[in-house]
């Protein structure tokens, strides 16, 4: 009878431990499960890619517009959310946008820095509203966002955004603009933003991307360089 005893004390003690590491694993499995879940919704990844954007205090920034008949490309800088510098280059337009939303381009004829409006170039402001801005104004649309492709490195979601913020004049009500987001899955980091607007629900006016690169360090020393000298042109 002890020797009974004495074989089947371990084969419980192995049971239980068992059975204690099944119920572990089950609980980490699920958690892991959420927690992915959670990450890899459309809108929670709009959410956290837009948060993890706020980091970035400069950015390379390429804006490439093409419509019917003519194409326009911008090449500069981002600084925060909002601040943008640099040029277009199919008209010479030298641009500057500060923080308040104010746009300003160097006069080609006298070489300096004037309100955009002075030089009925006014509707230029839409060109540069920057998607991150566009975004947080429209978290309500988030979701309806929806997962178009991707794979282990980088993830697309597709969104409908209000014409509103594209026009300096109202369109027909079935026009809308589909925005494509293109995500980094490691990083979060949002690399480019694509708008299409349409109007009559089919015919594309025009599509404009925004490409996002960060800087190196000595890019952000010419940066805040540039800044400067634009800044203290304006007040002059």
């Amino acid at each position: 009878m002890p020797i009974i005893v004495l074989n089947r004390k371990p084969i419980l003690n192995k049971e239980k431990v068992l059975i204690s590491l099944i119920i572990i694993l089950s609980i980490l499995i699920v958690y892991l499960g959420y927690t992915e879940m959670k990450r890899v919704q459309p809108s929670l990844m709009i959410h956290n890619a837009l948060q993890q954007m706020n980091g970035y205090e400069r950015l390379s920034l390429q804006i490439v517009e093409k419509g019917n008949g003519y194409a326009l490309t911008f090449d500069g800088k981002l600084l925060g959310e909002k601040v943008v510098s640099g040029a277009i280059s199919e008209y010479d337009l030298d641009i500057y946008l500060n923080r308040y939303g104010e746009l300003f381009i160097k006069d080609l004829i006298d070489d300096t820095w004037k309100d955009a409006g002075d030089l009925e170039l006014e509707e230029l402001k839409y060109f540069f509203k920057m998607p991150f801005e566009l975004l947080k104004q429209n978290q309500e649309k988030f979701s309806d966002a929806r997962f178009l492709g991707g794979n282990e490195k980088e993830h697309v979601i597709m969104l409908i955004l209000p014409t509103g913020d594209f026009f300096p004049y109202p369109m027909s009500e079935d026009s809308q603009v589909n925005c494509f987001l293109f995500i980094e899955d490691e990083t979060l980091f949002i690399y480019k933003i694509t708008f299409l607007i349409y109007e009559n629900g089919e015919h594309e006016i025009f599509r404009r991307t925004f490409f996002f690169n960060d800087t190196q360090e000595k890019e952000m020393k010419k940066m805040i360089g540039e800044e400067g000298s634009i800044s203290a042109g304006i007040e002059k």
